[in-house]
């Protein structure tokens, strides 16, 4: 995904994870860091419920916040080739669910671009 500088803070993280739409990359950044040197790196989110519906797929990019319940909030579009995935995927994401991330054993809510459709090579 070529949003380089979109994510805010002293590094940026990056995982992928399975669903029925295929494999799924999701960058994320703690905002903080920025303005606070820590001394710990983030421990990943874990993609704990992650339905969509797998009879369509398109190149779709989403941005928002991951809390540190693990639940995406503030979800926009920042590239869609596919309005009826876009549909879809928005219909859903509401209802996945991942383990936050964390700095040591603290939660710790991050930026999040999740992008389906796209190289994770």
């Amino acid at each position: 995904m070529n949003y380089y500088g979109l994510l805010k803070g002293d590094r940026v993280y990056t995982i992928y994870f399975k669903t029925a739409a295929g494999m799924v990359s999701l960058q994320f950044a703690d905002p903080d860091s920025t303005t606070h040197a820590y001394s710990e790196d983030l421990i990943a989110p874990q993609a704990l419920r992650t339905e969509v519906p797998n009879n369509a797929s398109a190149r779709l990019v989403l941005e928002g916040v991951l809390d540190r319940s693990g639940v995406l909030k503030n979800i926009s579009v920042l590239q869609s080739t596919g309005a009826e995935f876009e549909k879809q995927v928005l219909a859903a994401v509401p209802d996945w669910k991942f383990s936050p991330a964390y700095r040591g054993s603290e939660p710790v809510e991050v930026n999040a671009i999740l992008g389906f459709g796209v190289d994770t090579k």
